[in-house]
């Protein structure tokens, strides 16, 4: 009961859209099938289509977070047109541009060398975007944070030769990663993945002490999302890994 409270205090949105709110609390119980069907029975009759439609994109990159490797891209894919469907009906939700950048980031990870880099340049775009429209969308920040990481492990050679053959690579690094996600945990400190992703980000730029306070952090706190028990199994991985180096 307090796992559910805890989810619904930071899903559940009912200024923004009140007839979604059953479809939220189906969301936070981590019923996504039901969650789906209560969102796909608003769309006949909502005069607000786009505050539908980004529910219906994240709960479905949830699915696919969850979902066997060989049927992940083509929920990614329908968790892009959900949030596509948004924007085309309103480009001013912020939650939109987020989950389409939540949905691009993993299409991206089985892309090609020219396709990644055109990706990267789309995901930073509509991150910034969200982040205009609501300074407060901490799912923005912390995927923000991540593409920095990612940018961050980019070399300088590496670099040149994507903006030679492939098209130019978005600016941001490491400092702008650490920045966006602190961002994130600040407006949302109960999220596993935001405190994840600042300790893969101490782990890799060679701060193994902050990097394990923030994995820790990660494993004491109540899951709320379905791939939230894997990303904490990760963390104690991580842990065990590095209390072997010491």
């Amino acid at each position: 009961m307090i796992i559910l409270f805890i989810a619904l205090m930071w899903i559940i949105r009912p200024a923004d859209a009140p007839s979604a709110v059953a479809g939220d609390i189906e969301f936070a119980s981590g019923d996504y099938p039901a969650a789906v069907a209560a969102y796909d029975s608003l769309l006949r009759t909502t005069p607000d289509p786009a505050r539908i439609h980004w529910r219906l994109a994240r709960v479905t990159v949830c699915i696919g977070d969850v979902t066997d490797e060989t049927g992940k891209e083509e929920v990614y894919l329908k968790a892009e047109a959900y949030a596509r469907a948004c924007i085309r009906e309103d480009s001013t939700v912020s939650e939109g541009h987020a989950w389409l950048a939540a949905a691009l980031g993993n299409i991206a990870m089985n892309a090609g060398g020219e396709q990644k880099v055109k990706l990267c340049n789309e995901i930073k775009e509509h991150l910034e975007r969200a982040i205009t429209l609501d300074p407060r969308n901490d799912i923005a920040w912390s995927i923000l944070g991540s593409l920095y990481r990612a940018l961050g492990n980019v070399s300088w050679f590496e670099r040149q030769l994507a903006n030679i053959f492939l098209g130019e690579l978005p600016a941001g690094g490491f400092d702008d990663a650490e920045k966006a996600l602190r961002q994130a945990i600040g407006l949302a400190p109960q999220v596993i993945r935001h405190h994840y992703e600042l300790a893969t980000l101490y782990r890799e730029t060679g701060r193994p002490a902050q990097a394990r306070e923030e994995y820790e952090r990660a494993m004491i706190l109540p899951p709320v999302l379905a791939s939230d028990p894997r990303t904490q199994k990760a963390a104690r991985h991580w842990i065990e890994e590095m209390a072997g180096d010491d």
